[in-house]
């Protein structure tokens, strides 16, 4: 074989070699992914409430694709495990996510609240273990001060996650706006105007500020489009009867718009809607005549993060292999303030 040639034949085998290691593996590789894979699904089927737990932690942003991977991993650990997931506790949660096996609870990490990082959450609990446990909100004002530490952004912050629910003793979400009063009133501060709100009188849009400042807040959304409509919410279904359903089945779903992408087809625009329903991510295309109607309503509820709720019918999509709600004739929509 002539130089000429064998060079040629090794840069054949080079592009190769250089395709494949985008994606290949060699054996080291995937004997050390194969024997992770075994260890985690060990701990996942005998630790399940350590292993989502330590899963949870694992998760770093506040951001709309870190709020999906926690509503996916909430969901797989509700069908797996009978492990409750309560919001942050300011005498109980910790810097990271926190399993108490005496209440089988896993407690929102104090960390894990935006505007709240390591440094700050390791404040907080320097005087939780220096003082005690907090009794009221009084008092933790009162050793924040003490202990210069006292910083209106990460109390609301704290509030708004509920961190002080169980300390003062509330019983529904949107009774935290009297904490928040405490705050002010400590401060010698007027309530800002956005908490004056008559959005705020309603119980899910305290839940939808908790998601913000979390990632993760569950929402009774057969019980908010009740409030609007009783005839929709007989049509309402959850994520689980969504999963399971039958092609041509007709119902009403709800929550809160991740994004959507416009399509064209001969027939003109449609529209392609990712929606967050409590732990599911829900994939409904609006056909164009509904796209026409609704994409503007569309755009700002995805902007102002409200909850909306669509009817349609559901059926497989082969290519996603799950079930996704299409529009129809009779389709409608509500924006749920």
């Amino acid at each position: 074989m002539k130089r000429s040639e064998a060079e040629k034949e090794a840069e054949k085998v080079w592009d190769k070699l250089l395709a494949f290691s985008s994606y290949g593996f060699n054996r080291s590789h995937a004997a050390a992914y194969g024997v992770m894979a075994y260890e985690s699904q060990w701990m996942k089927a005998n630790y399940p409430a350590e292993f989502f737990t330590v899963s949870l932690n694992n998760i770093r942003n506040t951001n709309k694709s870190s709020m999906i991977m926690i509503a996916h991993l909430i969901d797989e650990m509700c069908k797996i495990c009978n492990v409750e997931l309560k919001p942050s506790s300011i005498n109980l949660s910790g810097s990271i996510f926190y399993y108490d096996l005496q209440t089988n609870c896993i407690y929102w990490s104090i960390g894990r609240i935006k505007g709240i990082g390591s440094k700050t959450a390791q404040k907080l609990l320097e005087e939780r273990k220096r003082g005690g446990k907090f009794q009221n909100m009084k008092e933790f004002l009162i050793r924040m001060k003490a202990a210069k530490f006292l910083r209106k952004n990460v109390i609301t912050g704290l509030i708004l996650s509920g961190a002080f629910d169980e300390l003062e003793n509330i019983k529904e979400v949107k009774e935290r706006k009297s904490i928040l009063e405490k705050l002010y009133n400590f401060i010698d501060e007027d309530l800002p105007v956005v908490y004056e709100s008559p959005k705020l009188t309603k119980n899910h849009n305290w839940l939808l500020l908790e998601r913000e400042n979390t990632g993760y807040a569950k929402l009774d959304l057969k019980k908010i489009i009740a409030n609007k409509s009783v005839i929709i919410s007989k049509q309402y279904i959850d994520v689980e009867t969504f999963e399971s359903a039958k092609d041509y089945t007709k119902a009403a779903i709800a929550g809160t718009i991740v994004n959507y992408t416009k399509r064209k087809s001969v027939r003109g625009e449609f529209g392609q809607i990712m929606l967050l329903s409590n732990t599911k991510v829900i994939y409904i295309t609006a056909w164009n005549d509904k796209w026409e109607e609704f994409k503007k309503d569309i755009e700002i509820a995805k902007k102002e993060q409200t909850i909306v709720c669509f009817t349609g019918v559901i059926k497989r999509d082969s290519y996603k292999e799950e079930n996704v709600l299409y529009t129809d004739s009779n389709t409608s929509k509500m924006i749920l303030l």
